[in-house]
């Protein structure tokens, strides 16, 4: 990935139902220092965008995700939504992002510890849907 470049191919216009995979990393092969990876996903009608660990999802663990991490921003202001390190099984849910628009997903990485990286799967939900099983309870919820 390039750090001067917000990766937006294919996800861009997204649809309730519309799923893919974001990932840096290869399994059993350590990522390099120094990255930072954006992807941005945005559709025109609100979402609710649930985030899943894929095969892999094995990054540098840190107190509050500070070293090594995934960023998730939301909307032009980019609002911080959370910041995500360690490991997660496959298929676990990573987060649950409700009514967005635009969701900025940037990968950090510092000098210290390198790890196998990850694969994320994204998922599309209608804004209204409740949040998938395994997650704190939303405010308000």
């Amino acid at each position: 990935c390039s750090s001067s470049v917000v990766n937006d191919t294919g996800t861009k216009d997204l649809k309730v139902g519309m799923e893919g995979v974001l990932f840096d990393g290869t399994d059993g092969l350590d990522y390099n220092p120094g990255v930072e990876c954006t992807w941005q996903l945005t559709t025109f009608s609100f979402m609710r965008l649930n985030l899943y660990a894929g095969n892999f999802f094995d990054l540098e663990t840190s107190p509050g995700c500070s070293g090594d991490r995934i960023e998730i921003t939301l909307g032009a202001d980019l609002e911080l939504w959370g910041r995500f390190c360690g490991k997660y099984a496959p298929g676990q849910v990573i987060t649950s992002v409700p009514k967005v628009q635009v969701v900025t997903i940037k990968f950090i990485t510092d000098e210290n510890y390198e790890r196998p990286g990850f694969t994320m799967r994204y998922v599309v939900a209608d804004s209204r849907s409740v949040q998938p099983p395994g997650l704190p309870k939303e405010k308000g919820a």
